[in-house]
């Protein structure tokens, strides 16, 4: 651990934490979102096939956060900021939200009784044509296929690098991360035909069972959590990058996505978390155009807080939680400004 992170670690428990946060907040109310996306045991990595980066928390770890929100903290669902925006209820102080992108099953049966248990509402946000698919997210299917194809199988784009680098699997998981990394910046439609290419070059190393390890939820599921209490958002039909999409692809992107989940819940959507999220992949016309869809919130994958009273709602920021951070780091993120972590 560095001395950044046990200087980060040690402020949050110490008697300087509270005029650390003084000077940060000086008198504005901060809005607290964390982001997650799976909740499962930890698998052995050497021969898991799929992203180990998409998972946040082993269950023991998300019990120890929730209780911890639960115990400082005002959890509070996304769709009260939604009214908080439009008619100005009152948030209570420290409040915080819990989000997820992608919805794994995982977050019904790892994440489901956890939640319900400290009586946290999360938003799960969908891709809405992934779900009961049976088929990995495209960022995925990446991930496996440097998992399982040779060495020097695939030529990473723009470049005249052989991709995986190496036949263990360190190499094959650094591989995987420049190529998800590259096809980010291509056109979606570049990008699909690569790995539909791929895919299809690649068939006798491809086993269709192990989709289950990156299974995501289906229609049935998420009816039975919305009427549960769980909400939902979107994350656009395909999970493109959507600041790589001309105009007309990125409203069908929004409108079908926030139409198709209206229709299965049967209540509105107004919430959306830009895939990848990162500042790339969502541009000023991605937020002009998600307002002009109907949504009142846009999430992004940042760090930072969100000042109640001065709200930028199509760039609210979240703090990522991972899986390699010590609970004292969980703590030091929730409890010190961001510009010390």
């Amino acid at each position: 651990m560095g001395i950044r992170s046990r200087t980060v670690e040690v402020l949050s428990t110490s008697p300087l934490r509270a005029p650390l946060r003084w000077v940060h907040d000086r008198l504005r109310d901060p809005l607290l979102i964390l982001a997650y996306h799976r909740v499962m045991p930890i698998p052995d990595s050497d021969s898991y096939p799929f992203d180990l980066e998409l998972i946040s928390a082993s269950p023991e770890q998300f019990e120890v956060q929730m209780a911890y929100l639960r115990e400082h903290f005002n959890p509070i669902s996304l769709s009260e900021v939604v009214r908080h925006v439009v008619d100005g209820i009152t948030l209570p102080p420290r409040p915080v939200v819990v989000t997820f992108d992608d919805g794994y099953d995982d977050n019904l049966h790892f994440a489901g009784p956890i939640l319900k248990k400290q009586g946290i509402v999360p938003t799960i946000f969908l891709s809405t044509d992934y779900v009961g698919a049976n088929q990995p997210y495209w960022f995925e299917m990446v991930v496996y296929l440097m998992m399982r194809v040779p060495p020097q199988s695939i030529l990473l784009p723009g470049t005249q690098t052989l991709l995986p680098a190496g036949a263990s699997p360190a190499e094959r998981r650094a591989s995987a991360g420049a190529l998800q990394e590259a096809l980010k910046r291509l056109p979606q439609k570049a990008m699909m035909e690569l790995l539909s290419g791929w895919r299809e070059e690649f068939a006798a190393y491809i086993e269709p069972s192990e989709f289950r390890l990156s299974r995501v939820l289906d229609w049935d599921q998420v009816r039975a959590m919305d009427a549960d209490g769980f909400e939902f958002g979107s994350h656009s039909k395909s999970h493109a990058v959507l600041a790589n999409l001309d105009e007309a692809t990125l409203r069908e992107e929004l409108h079908d996505s926030r139409m198709c989940l209206e229709k299965e819940l049967g209540h509105p959507v107004k919430t959306l978390a830009y895939p990848v999220g990162k500042s790339f992949a969502f541009s000023d016309t991605v937020q002009r155009v998600a307002r002009d869809c109907g949504y009142v919130i846009g999430t992004a994958y940042i760090s930072g807080v969100n000042w109640l009273g001065q709200l930028r709602t199509f760039d609210m920021r979240r703090h990522n939680v991972e899986r390699y951070h010590p609970t004292r780091r969980f703590y030091a993120m929730t409890a010190v400004p961001n510009w010390v972590l």
